[in-house]
Formats: structure tokens, C-alpha cells, sequence
């Protein structure tokens, strides 16, 4: 009798262990699916959102642009022309309606990332009400690069998205190369930079 007991309480204690084991097998690898799922998700997003950057940004190739007035940040006009100086500039474009992570976003990338790309070869051209506004953007982010304000766009596709951009402009004012940065993969941009420095050899 006490055998038997033993024997039954042996089983019992072997199924309940078997029980928990299999719950912790099935919580762990439903976690573990679970976390598969959701970096498969995220990939699919950055592919696609990836995909959509190129295709807008290709939309730009080839434009030219003219007769643009920029304002410098003492408040004196001058054309973008004569800022080029017969070279080909990397242009970060950026506005007030644009939303200010993402703007600070693509200056980290373009503090870190354009060290083959000479710091005269790059400007900022921002869209502010006026030179206050301006000057308090460049304090606030503490830019070191050349900016300029602009009162209209520069009637490229990219403006009407109301996002920053990047484009490279050759020496006749042509676009050359485009990219909108996303801010939750900046590793993207860092990519586009090391993909236009041939723009910037010898020039």
C-alpha cells in the first residue's frame, strides 16, 4: 500500500513537472515568435519605407534650378549661384513646418557622417519667418555649416512631402543626387553620403 502511494506520488509530481515544463516551453518560444514577428515587421517597414525614399527621391534627379534668393544670417541677399563658386554643394534642406526631430536628426547624420566631404562644399537652406527665427534655429542646434533662408521653395517633387532632404548640386545647378533621411534608421543616411562622395573628388 505505502508502495503504491509512493508510486502514485511519484507520478503525480512527474506529470506536474511535465506540466510546467511544457508551459514554459510553449511561454518562451510564443515570446520568442513573438519577438521574431516583430523584427520581421520592422524590417518589412524599413525595406518599404526605404524603397518609397527612393523612388520620391529619383523624382528630383535632373532638375535645375534658377534665380533662387537666398537671405545669409546677417540678413543680406545673395544668389545661390554665386554661393556654388563653380562647385558642386551638398544641400541640406530644412523648414520650419518640418518636424523638429527629424531635423535634428539629419544634422547628427551630417555632423558625423560627411568627413570626405569638405565643410565648404555643404550649406543648409532653411525656410523660416524671418532672420530671428533663423539665428535662433542655428543657436538652438549650434550649426557650424553655412545657412541661408529662403521665403519661396526650390520647386523641386521634394518639397510638397514637408520633410528634410538632401541633394547634391552640381555646378550648374543641376540635382545630381536626392535622399529624405528617416531618423529611426540614420544608418540609411550615413549610406547616402558614402554613396555621393565621388560628387565632391578634386572639386
Amino acid at each position: 500500500m505505502k508502495q503504491k502511494g509512493q508510486t502514485l506520488y511519484f507520478i503525480t509530481s512527474l506529470l506536474l513537472l511535465s506540466g510546467i515544463f511544457i508551459m514554459i516551453f510553449f511561454f518562451f518560444n510564443n515570446k520568442h515568435t513573438n519577438q521574431l514577428t516583430s523584427v520581421k515587421n520592422s524590417l518589412i517597414i524599413a525595406n518599404n519605407t526605404l524603397i518609397t525614399n527612393i523612388l520620391d527621391a529619383n523624382k528630383n534627379l535632373g532638375y535645375k534650378i534658377n534665380n533662387l534668393t537666398l537671405i545669409d544670417s546677417l540678413n543680406k541677399k545673395c544668389k545661390l549661384e554665386d554661393i556654388m563658386s563653380s562647385k558642386t554643394i551638398l544641400v541640406y534642406r530644412v523648414s520650419y513646418t518640418n518636424c523638429s526631430s527629424c531635423v535634428v536628426s539629419g544634422l547628427q547624420s551630417l555632423s558625423k557622417s560627411t568627413s570626405s566631404i569638405l565643410y565648404n562644399n555643404i550649406i543648409i537652406i532653411g525656410s523660416y519667418y524671418n532672420n530671428s527665427d533663423l539665428k535662433k534655429f542655428i543657436k538652438t542646434n549650434q550649426i557650424k555649416f553655412n545657412i541661408y533662408n529662403l521665403k519661396q521653395d526650390l520647386n523641386l517633387p521634394a518639397e510638397e512631402f514637408d520633410i528634410p532632404y538632401f541633394i547634391v548640386l552640381s555646378k550648374d545647378l543641376t540635382v545630381l543626387s536626392c535622399f529624405f533621411p528617416e531618423k529611426t534608421t540614420p544608418i540609411y543616411t550615413k549610406y547616402f553620403f558614402s554613396g555621393i562622395e565621388h560628387f565632391f573628388i578634386n572639386k
